[in-house]
């Protein structure tokens, strides 16, 4: 059977902000972050879930026109509070919702199902509204290609590699241990060691963006760095961040860099010469190259021009079709 990628907007960085501050909602794309994640859950006290809902609703409102990404964190099933929450964020600013503490499939499903009915109901475009799976416990864990795979909203997923001290998904795996120098760093080998296939899972069932890393040491810096460079490398392509002062790091960190943006050029312009030549190969800093290097090439920089990055003067190149599951 072919394998069918969801397309999804790469974000580099998700920015969470509680959903009853509205000035914090209003002042926050000021910050950089490719997307905005309004908290209705754990950062909102649990008398103010009604007033959050309000001015999450006002500051969706507000934001519609942003070129960034606004996404909602709901609470939870049996929680008493999802469906209020939807009831008041479904609307044309809205991008996506985030489901925590997901259990299984069918906590997926459902909420699909309610956000078609909100979507005919509202004349809103049909299957627009992404759902971002919070897999925070083992079952969920174990079951993460299947919860991927049940609805074609679930265009990133997340939470298998956040390395939160304390924090549902640690708990839930039994990793205690909240004190320590790297601990962060050393909960994000955890997670990963246990969850090995986590986005090897994910991309199977054709979801194409991975978040991962989150720091919650605010003014630990170079912690925040090492620990957003090591997600990357274990297949990340960006993170859900905690604090402002987090997002310039991450945003430099998930986006191409310098050298790697002229190794792409210089293989895409490379390969043009060699297909100009009548050849499907040709060498490039006494190394081989092909259509695969090419279409990796032509992936990053596109990547790099969908936030705003200029990469300059690239060839056009026509490469045979394959379908990428890193494709934005």
């Amino acid at each position: 059977m072919r394998q069918e990628f969801r397309k999804a907007r790469w974000y580099r960085t998700m920015l969470f902000v509680p959903g009853h501050n509205l000035e914090w909602m209003l002042k926050a794309p000021k910050y950089g972050a490719d997307a905005l994640i309004f908290d209705l859950e754990d950062a909102v006290p649990v008398a103010q879930k009604p007033l959050a809902r309000e001015r999450t609703a006002k500051a969706l409102d507000a934001l519609k026109d942003g070129t960034f990404g606004r996404f909602v964190r709901l609470n939870g099933w049996r929680t008493g509070n999802m469906v209020e929450d939807l009831v008041a964020v479904v609307r044309s600013g809205l991008d996506g919702v985030m489901l925590p503490k997901v259990e299984d499939v069918e906590d997926i499903t459902a909420l699909d199902l309610l956000l078609d009915d909100l979507e005919t109901q509202r004349g809103l475009p049909k299957g627009r509204i992404e759902i971002l799976p919070g897999c925070e416990t083992a079952q969920a864990l174990y079951r993460y290609y299947d919860i991927c795979k049940c609805s074609e909203r679930v265009r990133r997923a997340g939470g298998s590699m956040n390395a939160v001290p304390a924090g549902d998904g640690n708990r839930a795996l039994g990793l205690l241990d909240a004190t320590g120098e790297g601990i962060e760093e050393r909960s994000l080998e955890n997670r990963m060691l246990l969850n090995g296939n986590a986005v090897l899972e994910a991309r199977a069932a054709g979801v194409t963006q991975i978040l991962g890393g989150m720091c919650t040491r605010i003014d630990d810096l170079e912690l925040v760095r090492r620990v957003a460079q090591r997600a990357r490398q274990l297949g990340a392509s960006g993170s859900q961040v905690i604090h402002p002062s987090h997002v310039k790091i991450l945003n430099e960190v998930f986006s191409p860099s310098v050298a790697e943006l002229e190794q792409a050029r210089a293989t895409v312009v490379a390969m043009a010469e060699a297909v100009a030549r009548g050849e499907a190969a040709a060498r490039l800093n006494g190394r081989m190259i092909d259509y695969a290097h090419a279409r990796s090439g032509l992936q990053l920089l596109e990547r790099a021009r969908s936030v705003g990055i200029d990469v300059g003067v690239v060839p056009a190149l026509a490469v045979p079709s394959f379908d990428d599951p890193a494709r934005p």
